[in-house]
């Protein structure tokens, strides 16, 4: 939980689960070059405050589901990080620098809902939880509460929390959590 630093070059590694860092509050630099990793799920940095990241010399592979690493190199990207992640495919693309890329050069497509939520009834002190499965993995889930405020992955409230597979958790329930809850799949 108090790691400032994780290097993790050269490990061939190709995945890494949406939650792998949520619980590194502290990590402020992290190097994940000369790896075999193609794409990242979405919202992966979203919990951290880095000051430095690494993501050169892997295969990345530049479609919709990219552009959000995208988006957060041009928004909140130390300045050294735009400079290393290139595209290795499509063809069209190779070359290119990530945080160079927008929505102009593809046709993305909505996500679909394959799981929806559904109702609950639950006394009050109790656990709960509402799950919303989406078509693909990288697809980000939020959740609009009763009162129109947005809880996304990453954003914790002392209660209430979307867990890295979009399900929106309560550790306990009481009754101002009564009303609609409404899904939000979104992807690039």
């Amino acid at each position: 939980m108090h790691l400032q630093k994780l290097w993790l070059i050269q490990s061939q590694i190709q995945v890494i689960e949406r939650n792998a860092f949520d619980n590194l509050q502290s990590l402020v630099e992290i190097n994940l070059a000369h790896n075999n990793l193609t794409l990242l799920p979405h919202d992966l940095f979203t919990p951290l405050h880095l000051e430095r990241i690494h993501l050169h010399h892997n295969p990345w592979n530049c479609n919709c589901d990219i552009l959000w690493l995208s988006w957060w190199i041009k928004d909140k990207a130390p300045s050294n990080t735009a400079c290393c992640a290139r595209c290795n495919t499509p063809p069209s693309l190779k070359g290119r620098y990530i945080g160079e890329l927008d929505l102009n050069y593809f046709t993305c497509y909505a996500p679909v809902i394959v799981e929806p939520p559904t109702d609950l009834n639950v006394t009050e002190g109790m656990a709960a939880e509402l799950k919303c499965r989406a078509s693909t993995s990288l697809t980000s889930i939020s959740w609009i509460t009763p009162n129109g405020s947005v809880i996304t992955h990453g954003a914790y409230r002392v209660r209430i929390s979307v867990l890295s597979d979009g399900t929106l958790n309560f550790t306990r329930v009481t009754a101002q959590d009564t009303g609609l809850y409404t899904c939000l799949a979104r992807r690039p």
